[in-house]
């Protein structure tokens, strides 16, 4: 089964943006074990807004191990793709990695979410919940990443592998 995910806005705006909000170290216990990290270890939290037209629809919290965050964290720009930024740092393609994904329809919406969204509290919003493992590193957990998408948004594609 292969599931692709259909930008609604293609051909209707020139491009998409990435604004990095912030970029943060952290070791919050419940994060540290969803990617499968000990207590001692550490991730970095990157929350990052994609806009078209200036209109933002997708709200990013992309969590990555420490140890493949390398650079100036400061220059927030080099993290708007944080799978170029692991292509050219590690010369990892987590698109080719294997990955989980859960897509889920959720109202009301965490008030943060809502405000940068720009969304009525009780309006849906697709919550998208995704691992990316490294295939040869045990399946170590490389990201994992949650993020919310306006609804009028949110299309996806399900197809058999040769279809």
């Amino acid at each position: 089964m292969r599931l692709t995910d259909i930008e609604v806005f293609t051909g209707s705006y020139d491009h998409d943006n990435v604004k990095v909000l912030s970029i943060v170290k952290g070791n919050n216990s419940e994060i540290l074990e969803e990617m499968g990290l000990t207590p001692h270890d550490s991730y970095y939290e990157f929350i990052r807004l994609r806009e078209v037209a200036d209109i933002p629809f997708m709200l990013h919290y992309s969590y990555i191990p420490a140890r493949f965050v390398r650079g100036d964290l400061n220059d927030k720009e080099r993290f708007t793709s944080i799978y170029k930024r692991l292509v050219e740092d590690f010369g990892i393609h987590l698109f080719d990695e294997p990955f989980t994904e859960v897509d889920e329809i959720v109202a009301p919406s965490l008030p943060e979410v809502t405000n940068l969204l720009h969304v009525d509290n009780n309006q849906p919003v697709v919550k998208q919940t995704k691992k990316t493992f490294l295939s040869g590193e045990d399946n170590a957990v490389a990201e994992y990443v949650i993020a919310y998408k306006k609804w009028g948004f949110f299309k996806i594609k399900y197809s058999t592998i040769d279809a």
